[in-house]
C-alpha cells in the first residue's frame, strides 16, 4: 500500500513525488522512439496520424495533425456541471501523472515538465465534469482535463500539442482511479464510525465476549477483537440467551468490511504503477502496443464488493439499534424514555430504516453494463467504474448519517442510563450540548473526517496498512 499512502500524503501536502522526476529520461527516450515510428513510410498510429474511433482508417497528412488535435478536443469537451471538487480534481491530477510517469504515452519531455509544473501550481484546477462518463476510457472528462493542461501550456510556455499528445493526455483510466483515490478518506470514516458505534452498542447491551471468539481469525480480526474486548465487561456465561445476530455477527461484519476496503485500496495501489493509454510506445518493442489499459474493470468489481459490505453494516446498525431501544435490554427503557421525554428516540429507528432502504434503492443498479456498439460498429466495454464511485460517494452520505444517528443514541444512552461518560469530549459535547440534531450530525461528520476518533483511526492504519 506504499504507493497509495505516498500519493495521499503528497496530495495533502501539495508535493510532487520524486519518482515523477526520475521518469524524465524514459519520457524523453520514448518520445524519440515514438517519432521514429511516426517517420516510417506508411506508418499508421492511432490518434497520432489517424483519426479515432470508427474513423481510424483515415490517415492524416502531416499538415492536418494540429487541426486534428483541435477538432478532437472540441468534439470531446462536451461535459457540463457538476464538476469534480477541488480535492477530487487533485486526486485525478495525481492519478494521471502517475500513469504518465509509468511510461508508454510517447509525450514530449517538455509537455511532461509542463504538466508537473501545472500540478505544482495551486492555481491549476481543471474543470472536469462528473456526469459524462461510462468508464470506457472516460474520454469526455479526460478531454476536459487535457484541454485545461494545453491551455496552461499555451499561456505559460506557448507550447502546442504535437502528434499523439492529445490522445495521450485524454486516454487512460485516470478519471476512474483518481475519483477512487478521493473516496479513500470517506471510506475510512465509515469504518471508524462503524467501529465506534459497535463498541458503544456492545457496552450498552452487555454483549457477551464469546461473540468475538472463533478458532479461525485473521490478523486484523484479532486486532479488532482485542480492541472491542477492552470495552465489554460481561463474562462468557453472563447471559440467558444469545445476543441478536446483528450483535454477535460483529466479528464477521467487521472482517468483511475490512477485507473489502483493503482489496479496494490494494487495487488502487497497483493501478498507480501501471501505464494507462492507447496505444502505448515502449522502446523495447518495435511497434505501438494497441491494448485496453484505459479500462480498470477489477477496480469496478472491488468497488461493488465494498458497497455490499457497507449495506450489510448499515443493516446491522439499524437492527441492533432497534434491539437497544425495544425495552428488552436491562437498564435501557423502551425508546430510551426518561423523565424529560417519554418518547425520546421513538422515531429514530424508523428514520434509520428509511435511510437504509433509500441506500438499497440508490445502489440497486450496479450490474455490468455492456456498452454495446456506440460508434458505428466499434464496441465499447463499459466498466461502469465512475458510476460505481459515484454510488459509493452517495452511499457515504447516507451511511455516515445513519451511523451518526446511532452514535447519537448510544452516547445519550451512556449518559442517561449507563452512568458512563463518552470519552470523546468533542463528540460528547455535540450530542449532549444544546446543538440541534442537524447541527450535531454535521459537526460529528466533520469531526470524524478531521480525525476526532483517533483510536479508531490508529486501528484502521494497523488493520489496513494505510493512514487515510
Amino acid at each position: 500500500m506504499k504507493r497509495l499512502q505516498k500519493c495521499l500524503d503528497h496530495i495533502a501536502g501539495h508535493e510532487l513525488p520524486t519518482d515523477w522526476y526520475a521518469a524524465r529520461d524514459r519520457i524523453e527516450r520514448e518520445r524519440s522512439f515514438f517519432l521514429s515510428l511516426l517517420a516510417q513510410p506508411s506508418s499508421r498510429m492511432y490518434g497520432a496520424n489517424t483519426r479515432v474511433g470508427h474513423r481510424d482508417t483515415e490517415v492524416l497528412p502531416e499538415a492536418e495533425i494540429q487541426k486534428f488535435n483541435t477538432d478532437f478536443l472540441s468534439s470531446h469537451t462536451i461535459g457540463v456541471e457538476p464538476w469534480y471538487s477541488k480535492y477530487e480534481t487533485a486526486c485525478i491530477n495525481y492519478a494521471k501523472a502517475y500513469s504518465l510517469a509509468a511510461g508508454g504515452t510517447g509525450i514530449s519531455l517538455k509537455l511532461y515538465d509542463i504538466i508537473l509544473r501545472a500540478l505544482n501550481d495551486v492555481r491549476f484546477i481543471p474543470k472536469i465534469p462528473k456526469d459524462s462518463s461510462y468508464s470506457c476510457g472516460d474520454v469526455i472528462p479526460g478531454s476536459h482535463w487535457a484541454a485545461s493542461v494545453l491551455k496552461y501550456a499555451e499561456n505559460n510556455d506557448e507550447y502546442y500539442a504535437g502528434p499523439g499528445e492529445v490522445m495521450a493526455l485524454v486516454n487512460g483510466s485516470f478519471i476512474h482511479v483518481g475519483y477512487s483515490i478521493a473516496l479513500v478518506r470517506k471510506i475510512s470514516c465509515i469504518w471508524m464510525l462503524f467501529l465506534e458505534t459497535t463498541k458503544l452498542n456492545n457496552v450498552l447491551v452487555g454483549a457477551n465476549k464469546s461473540n468475538f471468539y472463533t478458532p479461525l481469525v485473521r490478523h486484523h480480526s484479532e486486532l479488532l477483537r482485542q480492541y472491542l474486548e477492552k470495552y465489554i465487561g460481561s463474562k462468557y456465561s453472563d447471559y440467558e440467551r444469545q445476543n441478536p445476530i446483528s450483535i454477535r455477527s460483529t466479528p464477521q461484519l467487521l472482517d468483511s468490511l475490512t477485507d473489502s476496503i483493503y482489496s479496494f485500496l490494494l487495487e488502487i495501489d497497483g493501478l498507480l504503477e501501471l501505464p494507462s493509454s492507447n496505444p502505448l510506445y515502449f522502446s523495447d518493442f518495435e511497434f505501438p502496443l494497441s491494448q485496453s489499459s484505459f479500462l480498470a474493470p477489477s477496480l469496478s468489481i472491488k468497488s461493488g464488493a465494498l458497497i455490499e459490505s457497507i449495506l450489510i453494516l448499515m443493516w446491522a446498525s439499524v437492527s441492533r439499534t432497534k434491539y437497544l431501544l425495544c425495552g428488552a435490554v436491562q437498564g435501557i427503557p423502551s425508546d430510551g424514555a426518561h423523565a424529560h421525554n417519554a418518547l425520546q428516540f421513538i422515531q429514530y429507528p424508523k428514520l434509520m430504516q428509511s435511510i437504509l432502504e433509500k441506500s438499497r434503492q440508490l445502489v440497486s443498479r450496479r450490474i455490468f453494463a455492456s456498452g454495446s456498439d456506440t460508434s458505428q460498429g466499434i464496441e465499447d466495454l463499459w466498466t461502469y467504474g465512475v458510476n460505481v464511485c459515484s454510488q459509493l460517494d452517495d452511499l457515504y452520505q447516507n451511511c455516515t448519517h445513519l451511523l451518526i444517528l446511532e452514535l447519537y443514541i448510544n452516547v445519550t444512552c451512556c449518559d442517561l442510563f449507563a452512568n458512563k461518560k463518552y470519552e470523546n469530549n468533542e463528540i460528547n459535547e455535540y450530542v449532549l450540548g444544546n446543538a440541534s440534531l442537524g447541527d450535531a450530525i454535521a459537526k460529528i461528520r466533520l469531526a470524524v473526517e478531521a480525525g476526532a476518533l483517533s483510536d479508531a483511526k490508529a486501528l484502521f492504519a494497523e488493520c489496513i496498512g494505510l493512514t487515510a
